[in-house]
């Protein structure tokens, strides 16, 4: 990763960041690039910018962030007065925010599986056991 810094500029207050920008896994979808491209420093640091890079970078998550997409299409339609940009983007957050809750947990392999499961599973999303199991080998290798 390499570090900019860049100044930020509200209500005449000027605050400095460093930012990590991110090195993206070129394969990825298209959709997973331009969401991720942007981050805000406050929200995105420490470990959660530390498991989204893991995610990203990995050449093995291409086809699991490709099989959400899938799927956060197919539940769209239980939510038709939201934007499908919108939600899209809503469920692939929500999917690392899990991603760094299981990893805040210090989860081992079996706990981390079995609440990935749980939490596809409540999104009604078909994902099963070995996509899961790459996502977790995606962080933690």
């Amino acid at each position: 990763m390499a570090i900019y810094k860049i100044y930020y500029r509200h209500n005449d207050i000027i605050k400095t960041y460093n930012i990590e920008v991110l090195a993206m896994n070129k394969d990825l979808p298209l959709k997973v690039r331009h969401i991720f491209s942007d981050l805000d420093p406050t929200i995105w640091n420490g470990v959660w910018l530390d498991t989204l890079q893991k995610l990203l970078s990995s050449s093995n998550m291409v086809p699991v962030w490709k099989k959400i997409i899938d799927q956060a299409h197919l539940n769209k339609k239980n939510f038709p007065s939201l934007g499908n940009s919108q939600f899209i983007k809503w469920e692939l957050k929500a999917f690392v925010a899990q991603a760094v809750n299981l990893v805040d947990k210090n989860y081992n392999k079996d706990l981390f599986i079995r609440d990935f499961e749980n939490f596809f599973h409540i999104k009604g999303y078909n994902i099963n056991k070995e996509i899961i199991k790459e996502i977790y080998e995606s962080i933690y290798s």
